[in-house]
């Protein structure tokens, strides 16, 4: 085992950690982070799996194959996060509306 493998799996389990404390109790995505945790160990004990896989799927290196996995992955989460600010955004922009209907007053009551 190189010297960087211990420090990079300790990582690993740190942030898999603070992941699933700030999930508290959804299923899904504390598997999501499971999952994630357990091929981030295989792959950095053991780096020849990811070349092997990548040449499995027709990529030339276990490193571009992660790199082309983050790149999409980043993509998604980045479109789910802007769905997500849109919807609040909405929500926002309706509760302002309901509460300047509330407070708004008549102009016999303005006088």
């Amino acid at each position: 085992m190189t010297p960087v493998q211990p420090i990079l799996i300790t990582l690993l389990v740190c942030l898999s950690a603070i992941a699933l404390l700030s999930l508290r109790s959804r299923l899904v995505p504390r598997l999501v982070v499971l999952v994630l945790l357990a091929m981030g160990i295989v792959f950095v004990a053991n780096p020849q799996f990811a070349n092997w896989i990548a040449h499995r799927v027709g990529v030339g290196r276990g490193a571009d194959l992660l790199l082309y996995l983050f790149s999409l992955t980043s993509a998604y989460l980045f479109l789910m996060m802007y769905s997500q600010l849109r919807s609040l955004e909405r929500k926002v922009t309706e509760l302002i509306r309901c509460g300047a209907l509330r407070s708004a007053k008549t102009p016999h009551e303005m006088a």
